[in-house]
């Protein structure tokens, strides 16, 4: 079985919470603050900036927020 590009990324996602947190960051939002929204710490939400997908994600997050305001 050979795995496809999407399937690999699918495996690789970020948890719903550090999303939303780093969709916040993305906005504006300090981390601290963003952490503490979805209950977690600053510090874990910062290990989760070195995620192999987090800087993509939060580079599409700026993005779709510039585009909205």
């Amino acid at each position: 079985m050979t795995t496809t590009p999407a399937k690999a990324k699918e495996e690789s996602l970020l948890p719903p919470k550090v999303m939303t947190a780093l969709t916040m960051v993305a906005s504006g939002t300090s981390f601290d603050d963003a952490a503490e929204c979805v209950g977690m710490s600053g510090r874990a939400l910062r290990k989760w900036r070195k995620h192999r997908d987090a800087n993509e994600f939060i580079e599409s997050a700026r993005q779709t927020y510039k585009a909205n305001h």
